[in-house]
Parts: structure tokens; sequence; C-alpha cells
């Protein structure tokens, strides 16, 4: 029988005889393992930087988009907030007789004048 088990057991003091010729290429073939080992290690390293990068640039990514956000939400209640309290003074203007418009444009329903009030200096262009 020839079986793994039946083999003998080499004793521990006797070196170990090598069965197998190496490759002739083999050293040859060794460096360049190394060499490819190095390399994929700087470039795994790159890979890190990159990650770590683009998370980077993803998270002020999305502060931004936060801030903008926020910052149009505060514009839009600026904006309501601001044509509450034009329309309050139109009213109140009104209430009292007062003009609601600048005295040099025609009254509501005709359209704005197209050229700026005579009474206002011209510049050359």
């Amino acid at each position: 029988m020839n079986h793994f088990f039946d083999a003998p057991i080499p004793d521990a003091a006797t070196p170990v005889q090598q069965e197998h010729a190496m490759h002739p290429y083999h050293d040859m073939y060794m460096q360049e393992f190394q060499s490819l080992h190095a390399e994929n290690r700087l470039l795994h390293r790159d890979y890190s930087d990159l990650y770590e990068s683009a998370c980077e640039i993803n998270t002020e990514m999305v502060e931004l988009t936060e801030e903008f956000y926020a910052f149009k939400e505060s514009q839009q209640t600026h904006n309501q907030h601001m044509d509450t309290l034009m329309n309050d003074n139109h009213l109140v203007l009104r209430l009292v007789g007062q003009p609601t418009r600048p005295s040099y444009y025609p009254a509501y329903p005709h359209p704005l004048p197209q050229q700026p009030p005579q009474n206002q200096q011209q510049y050359p262009p």
C-alpha cells in the first residue's frame, strides 16, 4: 500500500533532502514577484489615500448641501417676511391717504414708464 500515513516519519536530526530541483528561473521569478508585491503595496497605499480624500470631499459636499438648503429656507422666510411688511406698509399708506409709489410712476393700472423720470440727471454713455 502506498498511503501517506505509511510513509516513514523523517528524523528531526537529519536534514530534509530536496526531492525536486528548483526551476531554472526561480530567482528571476522571485525577484519579479517581490517587485510586483512592492508595487502593489504602493498602489494600495495610493488607493487608500484617494479613498480617504473622496470620503472627505463627500462629507464636505453633504455639509455644503445642508448649508445651501438652510440658506434657501431662511431666504424664503426672509422674502415672505418682507412681502408681509410691504403689504402691511401699502395698507397703512392707503389708510392714511399717502401714495404707495413714487410720484413719477403713473397710477395703477397704467404700465410703468420705460424711460427714467426727466427730473433725474442723465449721464453720457
